[in-house]
């Protein structure tokens, strides 16, 4: 060991020593005071030494740091001697220990003092050194428990573990050296302590800041190399630096293993020396510093804009610059954070003059001179102290010239220079506009060099961008120059596209601040404003709009420019609407004279845009012909001689105009015509590619301009407007002079005739003379086209020379057969079908007059032919059916006309052959038919199915039909041969069968009239059918009766000939005429004529013909006969008291009482009713010895509402009126009874008292002192006479009704039950009266009457004042009521209430029930109907079907003609039964006590409802029901009778009227007014009550139908009720 390291190890023992270090021996050596003295010295400097290190920076990766610091702050003197190398520091990481390695000088003895110290260090005082704390390197047992250091002779090592007190880290422990490399002198091996990571310490090296050599001013190179599991990574940090460029570039180099990577990054440096800095206590000894700032570039030396650190020689933080400063800032102990002091102030201000300085070296002429302002600071920093560093650098900027000019000049303020934005530049990046002026301040452009994508960073110089009213102002002012770029010629199209495109997007903003300029140029030649006014494109959709117009057209070439068109659009320069072009081009032709070319003009104009349901020209605007002439296509009254002709193109194309006038002249001059062309100057007008609407211009013009091509078909003169289709006169000519044209012509031009066709136009067409191939000349509908097919079989039959083919043009003739198909509308024929068929029979039948068998053969085979041809598709059956009857048939040059021969009549052994017609023959008929040949008589025809169905179903050939018959007829009577009488039977016989149900029953009704085809064996003589009365004789003038003689036949006459059967019009016309020819017809005829007529039950209006004729039979006084009129005076004798009293006084009608009741039809008829005597007699009566009779006083004051009733019902409706005092006389009405009524009776003929006589009566009325007394017989007999024939008449006579009907209501009142009188009257229409109401019927606690049998009609069973008895009930009821209003069985019943009399054991029966099941013989067959009803009800709701056999009504009700009560009664009962059992499922809670019904007894016949009670209390409906739980409502809203919407939860009570029909639904129904007014429901509303009518229809049938009618007032306005007033007679519609 040399005498340095020996040395060195003193030095290290000496430092050990003096922190109380001492060996193991010493220690064993030492007291125990000396040793705790020494202990709490080294315990108290190792806390201060522990606490310091572990504050001292707040990461453990400042250990790294302060290791670089060291190194930085050593010297490196001796490298210099060594060419090559450079300060460098290497480490070298592995999972236990890091070692760094270094090339410095190497430790002297006081670096070594240094070191082991606390806030010691070898640098202070010398600037430009970053060590300064003296115990930064203490940093390093953050992560070391061992730091062994081995420089030049020194080897010492710090131990510092977990529970050392920290001395460890200042006393150095010697070590023995280790070999080194030679380019390390300095090595630090750090051993990790237990809390150290390997993965942490690698991050801490991985992320050592790129840029941490760029402020060191000695190392130069960093290597760091990491023992990984993948292997050993290695990263090289070197800094290179450019004095001249004043460029610094940081380089790093990675590999590990094969892979490597270098990066580089180059930085701008600018230095400044600050100095005269505050004093500062942590800088005693200098008042100086460097300030460095950084800029990053790129490799295209491009600002790198991103965060960057701060640094005091090491790295601090970044606090968001975007350039790296470095100063020697004063830190806090952790190297992280700057004190806030006047020092670091003072450099912070040189922070910003060292920017300033940057600036103004790169503001000219280097890299950075447009884009340094990148690195200007942002808003963004918060930290208070960095913030202010922003303000100070703009403010230091705002007095300098830092920006360029377009032209390069450096200009000062910001505000003086305007960014051009990209869409204020031309294509060479220059200024749109040279001049910038802005009111009075003239401004330059920014040179554009600057990036348009710094535009906050310029802002904040003070540079805005040009603004839109700059740029306006601009171009207003390029515009009112002499040398404006704007209007010149030479400015290229992209400046115009630029300026355009600038100023529209100003007027998407404000298009109001650019309104005023001039910029846009008129056809005129001048330059306008917007603000002039409006203003059109020159062209829409690309057509020019014509100039002659006035007006105001934009320039056409200052629009090629696609951006002016759109800055046009934007100032108001509007498409030039078509409507407002066609308008001004119609005007032209009414104002002024047009030019050619306005007028091609003006026809592009319309073909382009004429609307395309107007895009015929308008008949107003000519064209120019040729002859430059205008022509207009139809006359137009404009007031002035005008051309009105059509156009043609002139082109020489076959079947075109031009060649077929063979004209080459400007128009073709017929005698009569003219033919002109269109001028020429129209052809181009147009690309004759382009297309629109899907025509070309020359089709448009063609088309919608009239010109045309071909020849006019169809003339346009007004006759042919109006509907009368003319040829034209061209067409005409053509068909006269080039017959060899016209087939050409049409074929070639069909597709534009075909629309033309009209059968006029056709008609002419087919028969125009056209060549055929024989060379001669034929009408075009009688040739053929000479298809293959056609010329082969006219061969076959040997008749090609006779067929007329057509002959085609040479140039056409090869055209497909196809293509000529048309010509078959002019009768050109194209195949083999039925009609060449017919031709070639014709043919052969004209030539071979005399059939022999040769010829046979060739006509069997042409029928055969016909008969094949008609199988196809293609039949026509009655073209070929008239064909075969009759065609013209051309034959050479001549012509032969067919007479329609072409049927043949087969030769026999005795006659030749010969032909007939079709018409002429029948195919099958019976022997006794000779007026056609009969076709199936030979066998040739019969046993030849082919030919069979040739007559028989082609050519229709008929058998025996109606028509055939008619013409037998025919050929009998003008025969004048004598008929065997049987045919006629037959004949008849077969025209009934014909004409069955056939279409043609009209026509033959009019031909047996019009040729009288009736012929009457008994008179010899043939009639037409209105001659003739199915009657085997008659007493009608002129008419035959025609019924014996064809017996058989009265279904065919009468029916089918409408042969008239006599009724009442023909008696009654018979006796008109009689009585108005005959001046003294016979009596006994008139009454045989009257008698007939009464038959027939006429009414008035059928006798108003004979009510001025003598034809009435009447017998005078004296017992003669004579005729009178119906005015005449006479009386009708309907008593027979009347008769013995005035038979010898007055006249009268000569028939006895017997045919009087008879004649009663025809006595109403004639309106003679009054002529009864028992209308003209008038009756005087008194009463004698009378008394009062309680029981039938009582019972007529009970009917006093029902007569009451009828005494208003029966009034004038005119005077109608309620008299009160009336209804209370009547309800004191009394009966009293006698033996003593005295009659006086008066006949009263025209006002005067013809006769009188007393005679003893039945009836006294009396009414007086407002009393009304009724006096009647006593005796029984004669007490019944009285009710039922004197007593309805007297109440008629005493209430003035005129109505002889009313005596009927009034006597049913009398015979009816009180009980049932209401529905009596409802059945007789007569409805309540308003506000009066009748007298309760009294009734004891039962609910049965308390008058007992006063209940029932008074006419039955009062032969005393008792009760009546069980036998009295059983008499009553074996004569129930007739005089109910009568109604058949299949009509609805409103069925009366019956109410009850008697007990059974404590259950209420009626006495006409009790009665009924002993007696009534139809009780059990109800019974079982009744059974059925339930079983119906309870299976099927809603629809069921019953299977009783023969349902008779009156064989379950009861027959009705005896007792309509019973049987209607029951029909109800059965009815309600229905709905009660259907409603018991859908309301469960439904009883026997819903059912309030009077006829509910009825029903009791079943052993369900045996023990059921009548019901006796106030009827108001059939079933009554409560509806609590809503179950009957939801029913009715689910089955859409009731609106859900406003009927959900409503609980009303339900009135169901039950109206029941045998017969379907349609049936009508009876109900009262009342009842209908109650069953209203207003629209829209709900009610607390509601009337429902239950309709059962059907009952008794296979299907019973049950309908819901709510609210039928409803249902009658829809149409599903029909009513009739005023008894309310209802109809459903089904």
């Amino acid at each position: 060991m040399d005498e340095g390291h020996i040395r060195a190890r003193e030095v290290i023992d000496d430092i050990m020593a003096s922190y109380g270090g001492i060996s193991a021996d010493e220690r064993a050596a030492a007291s125990v005071p000396v040793l705790r003295a020494l202990d709490g010295l080294r315990e108290t400097a190792a806390k201060a030494t522990t606490i310091l290190s572990d504050q001292l920076y707040s990461k453990d990766t400042r250990f790294v740091y302060e290791l670089i610091q060291n190194a930085e702050d050593n010297t490196y003197d001796k490298i210099a001697e060594n060419n090559g190398y450079q300060p460098s520091l290497t480490f070298t990481v592995t999972r236990k220990q890091v070692i760094v390695d270094s090339n410095e000088d190497g430790f002297t003895e006081a670096n070594v003092r240094a070191i082991c110290k606390v806030g010691d260090s070898t640098k202070s005082g010398r600037r430009g050194f970053i060590g300064e704390k003296g115990i930064g390197f203490k940093s390093v047992f953050k992560i070391a428990s061992k730091v062994r250091v081995q420089s030049k002779e020194y080897c010492f090592a710090f131990e510092h573990g977990e529970d050392d007190l920290g001395l460890g880290m200042v006393t150095p422990i010697n070590e023995d050296p280790e070999f080194l490399p030679d380019a390390v002198r300095t090595r630090f091996t750090l051993t990790f302590n237990g809390h150290s990571s390997f993965e942490d310490r690698v991050i801490e090296f991985v992320d050592l800041p790129d840029t941490l050599l760029l402020f060191l001013h000695k190392l130069k190179r960093i290597t760091i190399c990491i023992d990984q599991d993948s292997g050993i990574s290695k990263t090289i940090h070197e800094y290179k630096y450019d004095q001249i460029h004043r460029l610094g570039t940081l380089t790093k180099s990675e590999s590990l293993g094969s892979v490597s990577s270098w990066f580089s990054r180059s930085y701008y440096v600018e230095r400044r020396a600050a100095k005269d800095l505050p004093s500062d206590k942590a800088r005693p000894h200098t008042k100086e510093a460097e300030v460095v700032l950084a800029f990053p570039i790129d490799e295209y030396k491009i600002p790198v804009i991103e965060q960057q650190h701060v640094y005091a020689y090491l790295p601090m933080r970044k606090v968001g610059f975007s350039f790296q400063i470095q100063s020697d800032f004063i830190t806090q102990a952790s190297r992280e954070d700057l004190f806030d002091s006047e020092w670091n102030r003072a450099l912070l201000n040189n922070v910003a003059a060292t920017f300033r300085q940057a600036v103004l070296r790169f503001r000219k002429d280097h890299p950075l001179e447009f884009t340094w302002m990148r690195y200007l600071p942002s808003r963004n920093i918060s930290e208070k102290f960095w913030a202010k560093l922003r303000t100070s650098i703009l403010e230091s900027l705002g007095k300098e010239k830092v920006l360029q000019s377009w032209n390069g000049d450096l200009l000062g303020k910001g505000e003086d220079l305007r960014v051009v934005p990209p869409d204020c530049l031309d294509a060479d990046g220059e200024p749109l506009l040279a001049t910038l002026l802005s009111g009075r301040a003239c401004h330059s452009y920014l040179s554009p060099r600057y990036s348009i994508n710094d535009p906050d960073l310029l802002a904040v110089l003070g540079v805005v961008s040009l603004g839109d009213d700059e740029f306006v102002d601009a171009v207003h002012e390029d515009l009112r120059g002499p040398s404006s770029r704007y209007k010149s010629h030479s400015t290229n199209d992209d400046w115009h596209t630029r300026t355009a495109k600038k100023l529209l997007a100003i007027a998407q903003s404000n298009v109001e601040c650019i309104r005023y300029l001039q910029c846009i140029p008129l056809q005129d030649g001048s330059w306008v404003s917007a603000e002039v006014g409006t203003m059109y494109f020159p062209e829409y959709r690309n057509v020019s709009v014509p100039s002659d117009l006035n007006l105001r057209l934009v320039r056409k070439e200052f629009l090629c420019n696609a951006t002016r068109k759109e800055l046009c659009t934007a100032l108001g320069v509007k498409a030039c609407s078509p409507k407002i072009v066609d308008s001004l081009i119609i005007g032209r032709y009414t104002t002024s004279k047009v030019e050619l070319q306005s007028s091609v003009s003006h026809l592009r104009w319309i073909y382009h845009f004429l609307p395309a349901d107007e895009r015929g020209l308008d008949r107003r605007i000519p064209l120019f012909a040729s002859d430059n002439v205008l022509t207009y296509r139809v006359f137009v009254p404009l007031g002035k001689e005008l051309r009105v002709e059509d156009l043609y193109f002139e082109t020489e194309e076959d079947f075109e105009v031009k060649k077929l006038c063979c004209s080459q002249e400007p128009s073709f001059r017929a005698d009569h015509f003219t033919v002109h062309f269109l001028n020429k100057a129209y052809m181009d007008a147009v690309d004759p590619e382009f297309i629109e609407h899907g025509l070309s211009w020359l089709s448009w013009l063609e088309k919608y301009a009239a010109v045309r091509r071909i020849p006019r078909l169809v003339s346009s003169s007004p006759s042919s407007l109006f509907g009368v289709a003319r040829i034209s006169n061209l067409f005409e000519w053509l068909i006269s002079n080039r017959d060899d044209q016209v087939v050409g012509t049409l074929y070639t031009h069909w597709s534009s005739y075909k629309d033309e066709m009209s059968p006029k136009i056709t008609s002419i067409l087919c028969k125009a003379r056209v060549f055929v191939t024989s060379g001669e000349i034929e009408s075009l509908d009688t040739t053929w086209m000479p298809t293959q097919e056609l010329l082969q079989i006219s061969g076959e039959f040997g008749l090609v020379e006779y067929m007329s083919f057509l002959k085609l043009p040479t140039k056409l003739a090869s055209s497909n057969t196809k293509d000529w198909q048309f010509f078959n509308q002019f009768g050109v024929g194209f195949s083999a079908n039925t009609t060449f068929y017919l031709e070639i029979l014709e043919i052969l039948a004209i030539l071979n007059k005399d059939v022999s068998k040769s010829v046979l053969k060739h006509l069997l085979k042409a029928y055969k032919a016909i008969e094949k041809s008609c199988t196809s598709s293609q039949y026509d059956e009655t073209r070929y059916v008239e064909t075969f009857k009759s065609k013209i048939i051309p034959y050479g040059s001549r012509k032969v006309f067919g007479n329609g021969h072409h049927v043949l009549v087969p030769p026999s052994a005795s006659k030749n052959g010969e032909w007939t017609k079709p018409e002429h023959c029948l195919w099958k008929a019976p022997a006794f038919i000779d007026c056609r040949t009969v076709l199936e008589s030979f066998d040739l025809y019969r046993d030849n199915p082919s030919i069979k169905r040739l007559f028989t179903s082609i050519l229709n050939i008929p058998d025996l039909d109606w028509t055939c018959c008619a013409e037998q007829l025919d050929c009998w009577r003008d025969s004048g041969n004598e008929v065997a009488v049987e045919k006629y039977g037959k004949l008849y016989q077969h025209v009934s069968l014909f004409v069955a149900g056939s279409d043609e029953h009209t026509q033959m009704c009019q031909d047996f009239e019009s040729d009288e085809l009736i012929y009457v064996p008994s008179r010899g003589k043939w009639c037409g059918p209105s001659s003739c009365m199915w009657a085997k004789s008659t007493i009608i003038t002129g008419k035959v009766a025609i019924a014996s003689d064809f017996p058989e036949l009265e279904d065919f006459f009468v029916r089918t000939l409408q042969v008239k059967l006599p009724n009442k019009l023909t008696y009654i016309d018979e006796l008109a005429t009689l009585c108005c020819l005959n001046s003294n017809p016979s009596v006994s005829q008139v009454k045989v004529l009257l008698w007939e007529i009464n038959s027939w039950g006429p009414s008035e209006s059928d006798l108003d013909t004979l009510k001025p004729l003598n034809f009435i039979p009447v017998r005078r006084p004296n017992k003669k006969q004579c005729l009178q009129t119906v005015g005449d005076i006479f009386v009708l004798f309907d008593r027979q008291g009347h008769v013995s009293n005035f038979k010898d006084k007055v006249a009268s009608l000569d028939f006895s009482m017997e045919d009087l009741r008879l004649l009663r039809p025809l006595i109403c008829g004639l309106g003679l009713e009054m002529r009864y005597t028992s209308n003209l007699v008038e009756e005087e009566s008194r009463a004698e010895d009378a008394i009062l009779e309680p029981f039938l006083s009582k019972d007529l004051q009970l009917r006093a509402y029902a007569f009451y009733r009828c005494a208003i019902h029966y009034q004038d409706s005119g005077t109608k009126r309620h008299d009160d005092d009336l209804y209370q006389r009547l309800r004191q009405a009394d009966v009293h009874l006698t033996n003593n009524i005295c009659t006086t009776i008066k006949l009263v003929l025209n006002g005067k008292s013809v006769a009188s006589r007393s005679t003893s009566g039945l009836l006294h009325l009396q009414d007086d002192d407002n009393h009304i007394r009724l006096y009647i017989p006593r005796e029984a007999r004669q007490r019944k006479i009285s009710y039922l024939a004197h007593v309805p008449e007297r109440m008629v006579a005493y209430f003035a009704i005129e109505d002889r009907g009313a005596a009927k209501v009034f006597g049913d009142i009398f015979h009816s039950d009180l009980d049932i009188l209401d529905d009596v009257l409802a059945d007789h229409g007569i409805v309540s009266v308003p506000g009066v109401s009748a007298e309760p019927i009294p009734r004891d606690e039962t609910g049965v009457s308390s008058l007992g049998s006063a209940t029932h009609s008074p006419i039955r069973g009062f032969g005393n004042r008792s009760p009546l008895s069980d036998n009295t009930v059983v008499e009553e009821i074996s004569s129930p009521p007739t005089s109910f209003t009568e109604v058949s069985s299949t009509e609805s019943h409103s069925v009366p209430s019956i109410g009850a009399a008697g007990s059974n054991r404590g259950r209420c029966f009626p006495v006409e029930l009790v009665s009924q099941t002993r007696t009534d013989p139809h009780g059990e067959r109800y019974t079982a109907l009744l059974d059925h009803v339930i079983k119906s009800a309870t299976s099927d709701r809603g629809h069921v079907r019953l299977s009783i056999e023969s349902f008779v009504p009156d064989e379950v009700f009861g027959p009705r003609a005896t007792n309509r009560l019973l049987h209607d009664m029951r029909i109800g009962a059965a009815g309600e039964l229905f709905v009660f059992e259907y409603l018991q499922d859908i309301v469960p809670s439904l009883s026997i006590a819903n059912w309030r019904s009077r006829v509910r007894h009825h029903v009791c016949l079943h052993e369900k409802y045996r023990d059921m009670p009548s019901f006796n209390g106030a009827e108001t409906a059939d079933i009554v029901y409560e509806d609590i739980d809503g179950a009957l409502t939801r029913y009715l809203t689910r089955i859409k009778h009731l609106d859900e919407t406003i009927w959900r939860d409503k609980t009303p009570r339900y009135f169901l009227e039950v109206k029941t029909t045998t017969q379907a639904c349609g049936t009508r129904f009876f109900m009262s007014r009342a009842q209908m007014e109650r069953m209203i429901i207003p629209p829209g509303e709900t009610a607390n009550e509601v009337y429902v009518v239950m309709r059962v229809s059907n009952l008794g049938q296979h299907d019973i139908d049950l309908d819901f009618l709510v609210d039928p007032e409803t249902l009658r306005r829809n149409g599903r009720l029909r009513v009739q007033a005023e008894s309310y007679t209802v109809y459903q519609d089904v």
